[in-house]
């Protein structure tokens, strides 16, 4: 099972945080029908959602790890520890 490291101490499996994120949308959902949002308004709510968990998870993940030196180091770590 792959599993999402935050740090070496902890981790989560990735089936956790996709059923957290299904059921964040589902509320999200549920809100904007008691609140009149139309499909955008949604989107652009959960798009923010996304945005700032993903940068909370890198800053987690890049906290203990060297500066990068090069754009290339970037994506190097992108696709290897943050991806995998």
């Amino acid at each position: 099972r792959m599993a999402l490291a935050l740090n070496q101490q902890k981790e989560v499996a990735s089936s956790c945080l996709e059923y957290l994120l299904l059921a964040l949308v589902q509320q999200y959902k549920k809100l904007g029908d008691e609140n009149g949002w139309d499909e955008i308004k949604l989107h652009t709510k959960l798009q923010e959602i996304g945005e700032h968990l993903g940068i909370r998870i890198l800053e987690k993940l890049v906290k203990d790890h060297a500066r990068f030196n090069r754009e290339l180091d970037i994506i190097k770590f992108l696709c290897k520890d943050f991806w995998n």
